[in-house]
């Protein structure tokens, strides 16, 4: 059932730390009560375990997106200074899926800003964006994940409606952008669904009853 979950916690912890994500941590065959359904089972066991090690190990910082806002603020304040950009300019930042951001403000220097954070100029400043909305994916597929796995062991029958709901959070988490907002009073950020509306890491995921 989890296959395609331990692979997105895979990905997405992979995005939070370029150089590789701590090894998940071994754990015996969970006893779920989906016995009498041993494919299901094994799956849950085995890779859900796996999944549920991966996000164990990883530093509470790595999957925390208000960490990462706050780090991408003072990296942008200074960037902004170094470029004659004043503290109080609003500063609007799209993250897409694909790892590419747009950046919008009323200032001249605001596309040179935008190059700098695309072609790696600003390395600590697109880390720390790309460390947020990694860790809100992460965040979203990793609840979708222990609702399913609760939801399964409660009702062992619906075992393949619980992976098709499993599987299409994953791959619209996967797809989702981020958006961030900068003002001279701080910076916020947001998971993005489809039609570039924004959602809360958490909000609008109800398993199958």
């Amino acid at each position: 059932m989890i296959g395609a979950l331990g692979t997105a916690l895979s990905a997405t912890a992979n995005r939070v730390f370029p150089g590789g994500q701590p090894a998940p941590r071994s754990a015996p065959p969970a006893k779920t009560g989906l016995d009498n359904s041993p494919a299901f089972e094994v799956s849950v066991s085995r890779q859900g375990e796996n999944a549920a090690g991966l996000l164990a190990s990883l530093p509470p910082s790595g999957i925390d997106p208000a960490l990462h806002i706050k780090r991408a603020e003072t990296h942008l304040k200074q960037l902004m200074a170094a470029l004659g950009i004043p503290a109080s300019t609003t500063v609007k930042i799209h993250a897409t899926a694909g790892g590419s951001f747009r950046l919008t403000a009323d200032h001249p220097k605001a596309a040179e800003l935008e190059t700098m954070i695309n072609n790696g100029a600003a390395r600590e400043l697109r880390n720390s964006l790309i460390g947020a909305h990694s860790g809100a994916v992460l965040q979203r597929t990793s609840k979708a994940m222990s609702m399913a796995m609760k939801g399964a062991e409660q009702n062992p029958g619906k075992g393949e409606q619980y992976y098709a709901w499993v599987k299409g959070i994953v791959d619209e988490a996967l797809s989702m952008g981020f958006a961030f907002s900068y003002s001279g009073e701080g910076m916020t950020g947001t998971l993005l669904k489809p039609g570039n509306v924004p959602i809360g890491t958490t909000e609008g995921l109800d398993p199958p009853s």
